[in-house]
């Protein structure tokens, strides 16, 4: 007999089919094998002792402050539980009060990992973007680029007119158009947007039609507002959403995070559900 201590990000269906496990039985399984760790804010007391034994009585765990257990109010605590054990918990506090309805609404979301990734090349059409690397200077150097990232396998090519690096300062719509019309006017001549999905890093609205206008299908918008998702919808085109405090040109001096992680939710929660309710993609 020989054992051997596995990784828990190891790929439970392999290793079950490496074995011969039946198929009903692997489909029970899979939910006994992947450890889920939820970290909830500002948890009130009634609802932590309540959650700390509904989890105990399927073998899961609360982890939380020990005043919780002489009734103060609001503690942070992880949540340690396999897919079966969240299953049975959204089930239990669904029934209850304290917040914990909210939380089982959240257990009850299906959280699926991707199984494959996208590359996305970066052609700058400028002399001053954060990495040197991504700039082109000419019309032929930058079209070489997008024909040799594509055929290295870029499923995305990223085109950007302006930097946007800290301390950068905007140039202006007509320097921006004037560095990416003829990029762009060569993509859709020779037909790459066919080869690859374009996406134009701008917050400008006239460069964005130009370039949806040519074959282009993404919007990758740093301006961290909503302003330019009509156009999106109105051109069926990808939308990607930024997070940024001020501009490129102040970001060195906005406010610092309180909580950078929470704020950063907070904003996505917030903004995407705004664009799910529009019909964005």
């Amino acid at each position: 007999m020989k054992i051997y201590k596995i990784s828990n990000e190891a790929d439970f269906a392999l290793i079950c089919e490496r074995i011969g496990v039946r198929n009903a039985g692997r489909a029970i399984m899979q939910k006994k094998s992947r450890l889920n760790f939820f970290y909830i804010k500002d948890l009130l007391a009634p609802a932590a002792n309540i959650l700390k034994q509904d989890a105990l009585s399927i073998g899961a765990e609360l982890a939380c402050n020990e005043g919780v257990i002489l009734g103060r109010d609001g503690t942070d605590a992880v949540l340690i539980a396999n897919d079966r054990q969240i299953e049975a918990l959204a089930q239990k506090e669904a029934l209850q009060d304290f917040g914990l309805k909210e939380l089982a609404k959240f257990l009850s979301e299906k959280f699926v990992n991707p199984q494959n990734c996208e590359i996305m090349g970066v052609v700058n059409i400028n002399s001053d973007s954060f990495n040197p690397a991504s700039r082109a200077a000419s019309l032929k150097e930058a079209t070489n680029k997008i024909e040799k990232m594509i055929e290295q396998g870029a499923a995305i090519i990223d085109i950007g007119g302006v930097s946007s690096r800290p301390g950068s300062q905007y140039c202006g719509r007509d320097e921006e158009f004037a560095r990416i019309k003829d990029v762009l006017s060569e993509i859709y001549r020779l037909r790459l947007h066919e080869k690859a999905k374009f996406s134009l890093d701008s917050f400008d609205e006239y460069c964005l039609e130009f370039a949806l206008d040519r074959g282009f299908s993404i919007i990758n918008d740093i301006s961290a507002n909503l302003a330019l998702a009509p156009l999106a919808l109105r051109y069926d085109a990808t939308y990607v959403l930024m997070h940024m405090q001020g501009n490129p040109q102040n970001m060195q001096l906005a406010p610092k995070y309180d909580d950078l992680m929470g704020e950063i939710d907070e904003f996505f929660a917030q903004n995407l559900q705004q664009l799910r309710s529009a019909g964005l993609k």
